[in-house]
């Protein structure tokens, strides 16, 4: 696999947009105005404290003082000269486009070649459910840092900390440069930046490029001054010049891409989080959205934020069965269908008791059978900030049980979503409750064998996926992750069988004869839920499965536990 930067293509792109963006549905929208204690706070703003912060301005240059980004050198909201509205939020963006170059390249965490992507197991953290109204959320999630790492995750994700309007979720951004207060300070989200780093995990942001919300004060400068606002430009308009939107997105303001001054905004705002904060990388929220106005973008932030951390990962929200995004300089795209927004195993799983849809779970796993573009890595996930109802509460725990091996054993990165190791209900977009750490269903220790188990076997983290066919396919579901080989042709790792459960008995099951069973006839297979290991020979041999469970055989028998039987039959 080449790297990300190695894979970008020529600025020729061919763009094949075969739906209508502007006419699906999406759950985002949230109600938003401006509360009266925030109008007010602006109103005594106007008073004495801004005549004397251009002195203060002054003083700090004159002394040489460094000027953080998010906080000191921050904007006013408005004052009493329109003509100089937002001229500080300004000046923090071209001077971190000034100070941005290879000088200033920092050392990654830890050596991270092509295959840091493709070795990710992720967690998503959102402040909302770790403490009452996300407040002090950064440090609530710190807190808990000793808990994710046990489950075996190696990176963290947290949902947007950027300044948002009030009540909003976080995507509703009115500042790219500023943290959003109520999660915590810069200081405490520094702090857990570096007690994730000192416990092997990554940092990835969630930043929403493709819009601000409509109370930020770039678009409401826009909106009062029209034509003579130096943002009016920033935004896309439609052709009586009113700003344009997604969906019912009518709060989330699209940015125009072709403005120079946007493109160096955004640039700059990736820069600063990875600069100044030391994060790791980044999930890009709507990137089939910025794709579609700029195709350019990706690779330029690809390009730029190598040369500070050349390990740095991007995520894109976007269909990973659209070859453009690992071909451009993104890692890599969610598990969608070519539907925009879509899960690609939607309508697979049933009700609690019912046996999941295993001919549309194939075809999903296969693009239909057309397999996936070259390079391709997706973000696999059971739940996530759209995805409503939690999946768990959709269909029982037998079923997510089974679903989790299913998640950890295909290739690309699986996705842990705040609270799935605890069976934690809720609709993300609630912004809470606060999760129960209690774990009734012992979630938990399966997610943490998983994440072992996927540590383990190389194979795993490999891409290359081979469905096969059993005698009991409408409740089995069998597929072969091919092992690596060196470049002298030996083996590098064994190839990994996965056989799994999705009925609510149990079945003694054959496996089709194929070539590619070669090489389980002395195998070792270990069941994935209790870790017991036994020899089986196979394809010669059935394999006794419990309900809601697999199996994974490896063609390269590792040693197993005494006592095990060394039949297929247990």
């Amino acid at each position: 696999g080449l790297a990300p930067a190695a894979r970008l293509e020529a600025t020729d792109i061919s763009l094949d947009e075969t739906t209508d963006l502007r006419t699906k549905a999406h759950g985002r929208l949230r109600g938003i105005s401006w509360a009266s204690a925030l109008q007010r706070e602006i109103s005594m703003r106007r008073g004495w404290l801004w005549r004397v912060l251009p002195a203060l301005w002054c003083a700090a240059l004159l002394s040489g003082m460094a000027v953080n980004g998010t906080a000191a050198a921050a904007a006013p909201l408005a004052t009493r000269s329109s003509g100089a509205i937002l001229e500080g939020a300004q000046r923090r963006y071209l001077s971190a486009e000034a100070h941005e170059g290879p000088g200033n390249a920092r050392q990654a965490q830890a050596p991270c070649p092509d295959a840091c992507a493709r070795s990710m197991i992720l967690y998503d953290a959102s402040p909302f459910f770790f403490a009452p109204g996300g407040r002090n959320g950064l440090a609530a999630i710190e807190a808990r840092l000793p808990a994710i790492t046990a489950l075996g995750v190696n990176a963290i994700l947290l949902s947007p900390v950027t300044a948002a309007s009030p009540g909003d979720f976080g995507y509703a951004v009115t500042d790219d440069f500023r943290l959003r207060a109520r999660f915590g300070s810069a200081t405490q989200l520094r702090s857990l930046v570096r007690a994730a780093h000192a416990r092997g995990l990554r940092v990835l942001l969630d930043m929403a490029a493709n819009h601000l919300s409509d109370q930020s004060p770039y678009f409401r400068d826009a909106q009062r001054r029209g034509r003579a606002s130096a943002y009016y430009g920033w935004f896309e308009r439609d052709g009586s010049g009113r700003p344009v939107h997604y969906f019912d997105w009518t709060n989330l303001e699209n940015l125009n891409y072709d403005d120079p001054a946007v493109r160096d905004y955004m640039l700059a705002a990736f820069a600063h989080w990875l600069r100044d904060y030391h994060v790791d990388g980044f999930r890009l929220d709507a990137a089939w959205a910025v794709r579609q106005r700029d195709p350019r973008f990706w690779p330029r932030l690809r390009v730029r934020l190598q040369r500070i951390d050349p390990n740095v990962v991007l995520i894109a929200e976007a269909s990973g069965r659209d070859g453009y995004y690992v071909s451009h300089g993104l890692d890599a795209a969610y598990d969608w269908t070519s539907q925009l927004g879509q899960w690609a195993w939607d309508g697979v799983f049933a009700p609690p008791g019912v046996t999941p849809n295993l001919t549309r779970l194939r075809a999903a796993l296969t693009n239909g059978g057309k397999g996936y573009p070259p390079h391709t890595l997706l973000l696999r996930f059971l739940d996530n900030n759209d995805t409503g109802e939690r999946f768990i509460t959709r269909h029982g725990v037998d079923e997510t049980r089974v679903a989790i091996e299913l998640l950890f054993t295909l290739p690309g990165i699986p996705l842990i979503y705040d609270g799935d190791e605890v069976g934690a209900a809720f609709q993300p977009y609630d912004e809470g409750p606060v999760i129960r750490w209690y774990d009734p269903d012992g979630l938990a220790p399966l997610y943490a064998r998983m994440s072992r188990e996927r540590r383990a076997v190389p194979a795993l983290a490999l891409p290359g996926l081979q469905l096969l066919d059993t005698d009991h396919d409408g409740e089995v579901l069998a597929y072969l992750r091919p092992g690596s080989r060196g470049d002298d042709g030996s083996r590098a790792g064994a190839k990994a069988l996965i056989v799994l459960n999705f009925g609510r008995t149990p079945q003694l099951v054959r496996l089709r004869g194929t070539p590619a069973l070669a090489g389980f006839s002395r195998a070792e297979a270990q069941d994935l839920a209790t870790g017991r290991k036994w020899r089986v020979d196979l394809p010669d041999r059935a394999l006794a499965l419990p309900p809601y469970d697999g199996v994974i055989v490896l063609s390269e028998v590792r040693s197993h536990a005494s006592g095990a039987p060394e039949s297929a039959d247990r």
